[in-house]
């Protein structure tokens, strides 16, 4: 009896977590709830005092927090891009290309948590909420490896164009695995070269600690940065790295 009233218990938990799989990075983005968190507390949850959302690199921000996510709550969260076109409306700046929050799934659907907009965004948003508020549309394509006239321009920090072999579009996004650090990172997995044409494999499996330093020094705060010897022991242990 006691054995069965265990797995009654276990059931209703493995039936309602909702993980998202990304087929092309072989990950699963976990089900918030399944850990016993809501996609607010999760954004309410983003550091946003020892980083520096005003300053900094959006690519860093979704570094660290999605790191912050994976090692310290046990998330596994994934990254979503966006491209700009010259139609598409701007956030903050005008000279934005792209930018990139953090996504993780909530109750088996896309979440964005973009914790480095203060005063743009508030809360958790579904995919196309955020593109509205980033780029002004709603319907942005999302970019494959079947793109090759689109994805070198993830090299040269370009916009994309409106039009490309595929047609038409306003804007493009790319939902990856969270070690995928910058979109030259996705240009060299999609295209398996690198911007010369000399032929790469490259594959992001898990974190590289050194990107995540790097990405945790820029993005903190000015009160970290004494020193360099000393800001990078503070960052190594704001992310819970070993000390040297």
């Amino acid at each position: 009896m006691k054995y069965i009233l265990f797995l009654a218990f276990l059931l209703p938990q493995s039936v309602t977590a909702q993980d998202i799989f990304l087929p092309d990075y072989n990950t699963h983005l976990t089900d918030v709830e399944s850990v016993g968190l809501s996609k607010e507390r999760v954004f309410r949850q983003l550091d946003r005092n020892t980083v520096d959302v005003y300053e900094s690199v959006c690519s860093n921000r979704a570094h660290v927090w999605t790191y912050q996510l994976a090692k310290q709550k046990n998330i596994t969260a994934g990254k979503i891009f966006v491209f700009y076109t010259d139609r598409s409306g701007m956030a903050r700046e005008e000279n934005w290309w792209y930018h990139v929050a953090p996504v993780i799934s909530a109750k088996g659907e896309f979440s964005v948590i973009d914790g480095g907009l203060p005063g743009v965004i508030d809360r958790p948003l579904t995919k196309e909420a955020w593109f509205k508020k980033i780029v002004n549309y709603t319907d942005c394509r999302e970019i494959t490896a079947a793109d090759e006239d689109l994805i070198p321009n993830m090299f040269t920090m370009s916009r994309m164009p409106k039009q490309s072999l595929a047609g038409i579009s306003d804007c493009y996004y790319r939902i990856t695995s969270a070690p995928y650090w910058t979109p030259k990172t996705i240009a060299l997995n999609l295209l398996g070269r690198d911007e010369t044409g000399a032929p790469i494999s490259f594959e992001r499996e898990d974190f590289v600690e050194g990107e995540v330093l790097a990405a945790c020094l820029e993005v903190t705060t000015s009160g970290l940065n004494p020193g360099t010897e000393r800001k990078v022991k503070r960052c190594r242990k704001f992310l819970g790295l070993p000390p040297l």
